[in-house]
């Protein structure tokens, strides 16, 4: 797989609007997305109060608000093209050590 197709990031502090925090494991797109990243698609990076020491990823022609109660928005990422640069939106909030998710 070429670089490009997947972001990853390290273990990471995620701190929630409640004021409570969630310990995330490193990890990368390719859990939900198997074949990689499209180049030119959106994708959204986000956590699930079922599975909390995770994050996840999603196409984000399929996030909606009215359906994703237990899911926080962390962010989105666009596939590049072969050599190219993804483009990293964060969410509402901030990343505890943000400087270390990296995208290829």
């Amino acid at each position: 797989m070429a670089a490009n197709d997947t972001v990853s990031w390290n273990a990471f502090v995620l701190k929630l609007s409640d004021g409570s925090s969630r310990t995330i494991a490193e990890g990368n797109t390719t859990t939900d997305i198997s074949g990689g990243l499209v180049s030119g698609t959106k994708y959204v990076l986000y956590w699930d109060a079922s599975d909390p020491t995770e994050l996840h990823t999603m196409l984000a022609s399929t996030w909606t608000k009215g359906s994703n109660v237990r899911k926080v928005h962390v962010g989105e990422v666009t596939g590049a093209a072969s050599g190219g640069s993804a483009q990293i939106i964060t969410g509402g909030g901030t990343l505890e050590k943000q400087d270390q998710i990296n995208a290829n």
